[in-house]
């Protein structure tokens, strides 16, 4: 093949007499192996994650037709030089696999599998090297060709659907009404989505944040970013700026977002104008000198009365020897309740921003239900025995997929509040951090320690190094990448709010690469 090019859109290749000949070669050798390799082939991808549900979304016929207008297609091509229509059909297949998110490896490999099947037919019923070598030259010309073709509508596909995704994430970044700011780790702002009147994106892009900030909220700021780094969790502080000559406030949340070594690699900082809240507050401040001052005063002209009606007892007591009774006034005592204002948490940036951004799209729904956690909760009698198959049916899949073998211990009935979800993430998290090497077995007991029950979830999974013990129970804070592991780094920061607020607490003892046992206790009352 001499060169491809684009014509109308799509790829077209330019072959010389040779590689037409050989083509020829190849598709009239194939036709004899076609239906029997296809067949192989179907049975090899029907447990295939990425190939076996689109094949299982077919009718064999659905499958015959399809094969038989490709072949169709092909050999349209090969001997009537119809290769505009070919190459239209190759471009409308890499769109589709761009748009299932269908990995251009997957593809690749398919290619592969089909050779690999296809080569026995060929050494059994052409012994000579010479015939084989030319039928594997048209067919690789003709693969060069078509992964080309399918590369480049794949990867066009998928360079509009990024473009797309960042439009849409610039679109909610810039309009987000909370000021946020992408910082890497040498504290250099990198992006920033809206900046005060009379101010300039330029003003920051670039530049240190230490370096945009206002003399007397410097040290705030760096004390909090001196946290992120040493502890790798979020840090929430509030600063002053004057912006045209009025006075703002900002309450200001600074999170990490690690690297694969576990590092610090960026930050992000959310601010939010709390001016308003703030001037309420002044406001309140100064109602309550001024009802501290009335009350005073006040206390002041009823000490008097008393002193006056004191006296006039006295004096009605010594003078007229009948007794009076004194009538005393109280105060009233005016309580204001200050009601707290709490910054809601923002996902993603974008995955990374895709993410990517779409690490990004996933990279979103785990967020809402921690924050409800602890609202209108009652204690109820639960059945722990009872209880944990119903666990474990939710986690059947899971189960299934992994071959996890899971011992339930006798356990107790108590009054508690809702506690289903922490088994839930607790045995999930046994089953996904489990050992390729050894089957996965989990052990879930009970047993009393004093006025609490203690619950054991014992696994042989990885194990966790003693070091990251308390880093896990930490919101958003991980081990391992998205791809070792999925997940949203919540789960375990849930299961540790849930039983603190029912006054128990968690923990983990492991030994790496040897599994790993989560406590936790509840009272028994």
């Amino acid at each position: 093949m001499n060169s491809i090019y684009l014509e109308n859109n799509v790829s077209l290749p330019k072959f010389n007499d040779s590689d037409i000949s050989s083509l020829k070669y190849y598709f009239e050798l194939n036709k004899r192996y076609y239906d029997k390799v296809n067949a192989e082939l179907q049975t090899e991808l029907a447990e295939h994650p990425v190939f076996g549900p689109l094949i299982k979304m077919q009718t064999p016929q659905q499958q015959k037709a399809q094969n038989e207008r490709s072949h169709e297609m092909q050999r349209a091509a090969i001997f009537d030089g119809k290769w505009q229509e070919y190459a239209a059909e190759l471009m409308t297949q890499g769109i589709m696999y761009a748009r299932m998110n269908i990995s251009y490896v997957d593809w690749y490999e398919l290619i592969k599998l089909y050779k690999k099947l296809l080569i026995p037919h060929l050494k059994k019923d052409f012994p000579k090297s010479d015939d084989i070598i030319s039928f594997l030259d048209g067919m690789t010309i003709l693969i060069d060709y078509v992964m080309y073709a399918l590369a480049d509508a794949y990867f066009r596909e998928k360079n509009n659907i990024i473009k797309t995704k960042e439009e849409q994430f610039r679109a909610i970044f810039e309009n987000l009404a909370d000021t946020i700011l992408l910082i890497d780790k040498n504290l250099t702002i990198n992006m920033i989505n809206r900046v005060g009147v009379g101010l300039k994106k330029e003003n920051f892009i670039g530049k240190s944040l230490l370096d945009v900030q206002m003399p007397d909220s410097y040290d705030t700021v760096k004390n909090a970013i001196d946290s992120v780094f040493k502890t790798k969790a979020p840090s929430t502080f509030e600063t002053r700026y004057i912006l045209d000559g009025l006075k703002k406030y900002y309450s200001s949340s600074v999170s990490p977002i690690l690297g694969t070594d576990g590092e610090v690699e960026n930050l992000v900082l959310t601010s939010r104008d709390i001016s308003a809240k703030k001037r309420s507050e002044n406001e309140i401040k100064e109602m309550n000198v001024t009802l501290e001052s009335k009350v005073s005063e006040r206390t002041e002209q009823l000490k008097k009365s008393n002193s006056e009606l004191e006296q006039f007892a006295y004096s009605a007591s010594h003078d007229l020897q009948e007794p009076l009774r004194s009538i005393t006034n109280f105060s009233k005592l005016l309580s204001i309740k200050l009601e707290k204002y709490s910054d809601k948490e923002i996902n993603e940036y974008m995955n990374t921003i895709s993410g990517g951004a779409k690490r990004m799209s996933n990279l979103i729904f785990d967020l809402l239900n921690y924050s409800r956690i602890g609202k209108e909760m009652s204690k109820s009698e639960i059945n722990f025995g009872k209880l944990l198959p119903e666990v474990l049916t939710e986690l059947s899949a899971s189960i299934e997929e992994s071959g996890a073998e899971i011992h339930l211990e006798k356990l107790p009935t108590i009054n508690a509040y809702e506690i289903k979800s922490v088994f839930l993430n607790l045995i999930g998290n046994a089953i996904k951090f489990r050992r390729k090497d050894v089957p996965c077995v989990i052990n879930i007991s009970a047993s009393e320690k004093g006025k609490e029950i203690m619950f054991a979830i014992k696994d042989n999974g990885i194990g966790i190094e003693k070091e990251y013990y308390n880093r896990i129970f930490i919101i958003f804070q991980r081990l391992h990448t998205l791809v070792e592991y999925d997940g949203t780094g919540i789960g375990l920061s849930q299961c540790k709010k849930i039983i603190e607020q029912q006054g128990g607490k968690i923990w983990v003892e492991s030994e790496f690469g040897k599994g790993s046992t989560f406590y936790f206790t509840l009272s028994k009352i």
